[in-house]
Protein backbone atom coordinates (compact mmCIF):
# COMPACT_ATOMS: atom_id res chain seq x y z
CA UNK A 1 0.00 0.00 0.00
CA UNK A 2 2.70 1.98 0.76
CA UNK A 3 3.84 2.10 -3.05
CA UNK A 4 0.39 2.06 -4.14
CA UNK A 5 0.21 5.56 -2.57
CA UNK A 6 3.37 6.59 -3.62
CA UNK A 7 2.40 5.75 -7.25
CA UNK A 8 -0.85 8.18 -6.54
CA UNK A 9 1.28 11.38 -5.60
CA UNK A 10 0.92 11.11 -1.78
CA UNK A 11 3.59 13.03 -0.40
CA UNK A 12 5.78 10.79 2.33
CA UNK A 13 4.55 12.72 5.55
CA UNK A 14 0.96 12.25 4.54
CA UNK A 15 1.70 8.14 4.43
CA UNK A 16 3.27 7.86 7.66
CA UNK A 17 0.62 9.53 8.93
CA UNK A 18 -2.43 7.45 7.50
CA UNK A 19 -0.28 3.98 8.52
CA UNK A 20 0.67 5.95 11.89
CA UNK A 21 -2.59 6.84 12.56
CA UNK A 22 -4.37 3.78 11.67
CA UNK A 23 -2.22 1.77 13.56
CA UNK A 24 -2.32 3.51 17.11
CA UNK A 25 -5.72 4.13 16.55
CA UNK A 26 -6.54 0.32 15.80
CA UNK A 27 -5.00 -0.65 18.80
CA UNK A 28 -6.71 1.96 20.97
CA UNK A 29 -9.81 1.08 19.48
CA UNK A 30 -9.80 -2.85 19.92
CA UNK A 31 -8.25 -2.77 23.41
CA UNK A 32 -9.73 -0.16 24.46
CA UNK A 33 -13.33 -2.17 24.00
CA UNK A 34 -11.90 -5.16 25.06
CA UNK A 35 -11.19 -3.61 28.67
CA UNK A 36 -14.56 -1.94 28.41
CA UNK A 37 -16.37 -4.84 27.74
CA UNK A 38 -14.20 -8.04 29.43
CA UNK A 39 -12.82 -6.68 32.32
CA UNK A 40 -14.11 -3.48 34.03
CA UNK A 41 -17.72 -3.28 32.61
CA UNK A 42 -20.01 -2.66 35.16
CA UNK A 43 -17.19 -3.81 38.17
CA UNK A 44 -14.87 -0.33 37.71
CA UNK A 45 -16.20 3.10 36.85
CA UNK A 46 -13.11 4.78 36.58
CA UNK A 47 -11.57 1.88 34.33
CA UNK A 48 -14.82 1.78 32.02
CA UNK A 49 -14.42 5.80 31.36
CA UNK A 50 -10.58 5.37 30.57
CA UNK A 51 -11.74 2.30 28.21
CA UNK A 52 -14.34 4.11 26.71
CA UNK A 53 -11.99 6.91 26.24
CA UNK A 54 -9.79 5.12 24.75
CA UNK A 55 -11.83 3.70 22.28
CA UNK A 56 -13.18 7.14 21.22
CA UNK A 57 -9.97 8.71 20.89
CA UNK A 58 -9.07 5.32 18.68
CA UNK A 59 -11.80 6.11 16.34
CA UNK A 60 -11.05 9.51 15.86
CA UNK A 61 -7.21 8.69 15.12
CA UNK A 62 -8.83 5.93 12.77
CA UNK A 63 -11.19 8.40 11.19
CA UNK A 64 -8.32 10.94 10.24
CA UNK A 65 -6.66 8.33 8.66
CA UNK A 66 -9.63 7.79 7.07
CA UNK A 67 -9.96 10.90 5.58
CA UNK A 68 -6.10 11.03 4.80
CA UNK A 69 -6.64 8.31 2.39
CA UNK A 70 -7.09 10.13 -1.15
CA UNK A 71 -8.87 7.37 -2.45
CA UNK A 72 -10.81 6.44 0.19
CA UNK A 73 -12.55 9.57 1.61
CA UNK A 74 -13.07 10.71 -2.18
Amino acid sequence: MWRQLAAAGVPAWRRFLIYAFGIVGAVLAIGGLALLTRVFFLTNALGMAWSAGAVVVGGALLWVAYMLHPKLAA
